[in-house]
């Protein structure tokens, strides 16, 4: 008896951290906003593009244009979802204070 009450225990904690693993993935819109399609659509604008992060600051979606730019001093961009530029960086640059704002839990939305 005591054998199934551990494994019954540990049955449910797997099965929680499932869930605990797609909160964020469900409680955030991953659409793409349309202003952000019409960049992956253009070949000139997503020639370079590798992915596309969302993650929500303050009740706002910001999407990280990543490029992988920053590994050679190239800049990189987060938009909102009107793609007015919320906030950049680079890799050998001071980084800007806006990035502060962000913590590593990003969304991959789109990958090339």
């Amino acid at each position: 008896m005591k054998e199934l009450m551990i494994l019954s225990i540990i049955i449910l904690l797997m099965s929680s951290c499932d869930n605990d693993s797609n909160d964020l993935l469900n409680t955030i819109n991953t659409d793409i906003p349309v202003c952000v399609q019409g960049i992956i659509d253009n070949p000139e604008q997503s020639s370079d593009l590798k992915t596309i992060k969302v993650q929500e600051v303050n009740g706002e979606l910001h999407y990280w244009l990543n490029t992988d730019f920053t590994h050679f001093d190239g800049v990189e961009f987060i938009l909102n979802s009107n793609c007015n530029v919320i906030c950049s960086f680079c890799g050998e640059c001071i980084p800007a204070e806006c990035i502060d704002e962000y913590d590593t839990d990003w969304i991959i939305i789109w990958e090339k």
